[in-house]
C-alpha cells in the first residue's frame, strides 16, 4: 500500500475521510491507520484496510486505531463490523 493506492481507494463510492483513523508521530509521519466503510442501510461497517509501519509494529498502534474506530461506530449506531485479515498477526489482532 502506498499513497497512490490509497488515493485510488478513496475514489470508491461510500468513502468518507470522516472514517479515517490515523496515528501520526510528531514529524507528521503516518505510523498506523484504518478506514471504516459504512453500510448504513444495514447498520454494519467494514474496516479495510488496517496497517502499521513495519518499524512500529507490536506497539499497540493498530489496536488503538481499531478501538477508536469501534467507539465511533458504536456512537453512530453501527454495532456490527467486519474485518478480514490474512496474516497470522492480523488474525491475532482482530
Amino acid at each position: 500500500m502506498n499513497r497512490e493506492w490509497f488515493e485510488t481507494k478513496c475514489l470508491a463510492p461510500g468513502y468518507s475521510s470522516d472514517w479515517d483513523f490515523i496515528v501520526v508521530d510528531s514529524k507528521g509521519e503516518h505510523l498506523a491507520f484504518c478506514v471504516a466503510w459504512l453500510y448504513t442501510e444495514n447498520k454494519i461497517a467494514e474496516i479495510d484496510p488496517v496497517g502499521t509501519h513495519p518499524d512500529f509494529r507490536r506497539k499497540g498502534l493498530a489496536k488503538a486505531v481499531i478501538t477508536n474506530c469501534f467507539i465511533k461506530l458504536w456512537k453512530n449506531g453501527i454495532h456490527e463490523a467486519q474485518i478480514i485479515g490474512f496474516s497470522d498477526a492480523a488474525k491475532k489482532l482482530y
